[in-house]
């Protein structure tokens, strides 16, 4: 198996030399480019077509969050990990809409933040702890302003839900639960309208803070 080749993207140099130098010491991960803008960042990922870009929210040109939506115009199958100091409802809901597949928090442990890397490169959704609370909360939120209970799903709704929270497009949610990928589209539509979700993202919300995601 080839090894998981990551870009990193971070504005501050020594901050990128010790995650590399991190990353590096696994045998099955390696560095193949650093950015110290946003810019800098979608042109690399261009040019090495990385297996996960891992990027800083506040860098120059785009942040990171901007970097990821030009990343994933280049390459919607892109894997991004967004590494940050930064909490808050409001950077959470911009990352769930982003498609971005993880974020966790920069004093994450060494060992945590290999294994996102290892997660979110095979398509699984990612969040640290204090992120995952937020997360819980956010839906809370949202379920005062009108998303409904669990039960209110089928069980194929709750497979689509969850396969689709794991990060599975829905071609491969179609493959595991042996439908059409038409079907796939019409149960997701229908748990969507009965949570009250506007969007995938608040549907991977939902399904994340009712833990029927395996992330």
């Amino acid at each position: 198996m080839e090894n998981i080749r990551v870009l990193l993207a971070d504005d501050h140099e020594i901050v990128r030399y010790g995650l590399a130098n991190l990353i590096d010491k696994c045998r099955d991960i390696d560095v193949v480019a650093e950015a110290g803008s946003g810019k800098h960042a979608i042109d690399l990922y261009k040019s090495h077509r990385p297996d996960v870009a891992v990027l800083d929210i506040s860098m120059p040109d785009y942040d990171g969050i901007e970097t990821a939506r030009q990343i994933l115009k280049l390459d919607p199958e892109a894997a991004i990990l967004m590494l940050t100091m930064h909490t808050g409802e409001e950077y959470l809901r911009k990352v769930l809409e982003a498609g971005i597949n993880g974020y966790i928090m920069k004093n994450t442990k060494a060992d945590q933040l290999v294994d996102a890397i290892r997660k979110v490169a095979a398509g699984q959704k990612v969040f640290s702890d204090d992120i995952s609370h937020l997360l819980t909360e956010t839906y809370v939120n949202l379920n005062q302003g009108g998303l409904q209970e669990q039960n209110s799903l089928t069980e194929r709704e709750t497979e689509v839900a969850a396969l689709i929270a794991d990060g599975n497009t829905t071609q491969e949610v179609a493959g595991i639960l042996g439908i059409s990928p038409r079907t796939v589209e019409s149960h997701r539509g229908n748990a969507m309208k009965k949570i009250g979700a506007k969007n995938t993202a608040e549907l991977v919300r939902y399904a994340v803070s009712h833990n029927l995601s395996s992330s």
